[in-house]
């Protein structure tokens, strides 16, 4: 089971998504949110189901959680399936609950089907974003931003290194985020976006929002960006393949 959860605006929201194998294998997300001082609702709110059998073998995986400028309770989570073509249900979904008001039903983010990673949102009370590791035509793969914007929308994303997202992008401050579009390791005690990467899996936030860590897999190593400089570090890890031993440090053990 997949969980999220996050507190704001005076808001609690979470979401998780259940695998239920008999009678039925399918996958389904569960979603609720409440005032800091109020009950949470009797039932969460189930309304977007998919099927595991063939031939395109669907699930719900990744769920990340947010509040809006709002108030409005935030959830992204990601559709897997075999069928990755451009017009398939494959992608990041969103679902928006504006205070004392039901849930909306499930939207696909525009050009999400790329999507390699699970998600992850967040909120600055300035605006939100959702981010994933996106496969590229070459091979290669990036990180991807969606905006959620005015309309209480989420738009097609753009890689983070585009010069688009600057200027629209409201977390905190404005700025271009990570990777050169070159597949490769290196970049670390300097800017983000002018990083090489190869092979991110997972990324993460911390709870305060000031670090975003990568799972840097084809570098062996784990990554952090300080999103208050941008500038990227290696945490873990040292390009190599082993069991680190006991009292290594980080950087140092594979």
């Amino acid at each position: 089971m997949e969980s999220a959860g996050a507190i704001g605006g005076g808001q609690v929201v979470v979401a998780w998504a259940h695998h239920q194998v008999m009678p039925s294998n399918y996958y389904w997300i569960e979603m609720s949110a409440t005032t800091l001082a109020g009950a949470w609702p009797a039932n969460p709110t189930s309304n977007y189901s998919v099927g595991y059998a063939a031939p395109n073998y669907d699930t719900i995986a990744g769920v990340s959680a947010a509040v809006d400028a709002t108030g409005a309770a935030l959830v992204v989570f990601s559709h897997t399936s075999s069928n990755t073509a451009a017009g398939s249900a494959r992608g990041m979904y969103y679902a928006r609950k504006a205070p004392a008001m039901g849930w909306e039903y499930p939207v696909k983010i525009p050009s999400s089907n790329t999507a390699s990673s699970d998600p992850i949102v967040v909120s600055d009370g300035d605006g939100a974003m959702a981010m994933w590791i996106a496969a590229l035509a070459n091979g290669s793969y990036s990180l991807v931003a969606s905006r959620y914007t005015k309309v209480k929308q989420f738009v097609a994303p753009v890689a983070i290194n585009d010069p688009d997202l600057t200027g629209y992008i409201f977390l905190g401050r404005d700025y271009a985020l990570a990777g050169n579009g070159k597949p490769g390791f290196g970049g670390d005690g300097g800017p983000a976006a002018d990083a090489q990467f190869s092979g991110i899996y997972c990324v993460a936030i911390t709870p305060r929002g000031d670090r975003l860590y990568l799972a840097d897999l084809e570098n062996r190593r784990i990554r952090a960006i300080d999103l208050a400089t941008g500038i990227v570090s290696t945490v873990a890890g040292n390009g190599k393949k082993g069991v680190p031993a006991d009292g290594a440090l980080a950087t140092e053990a594979p």
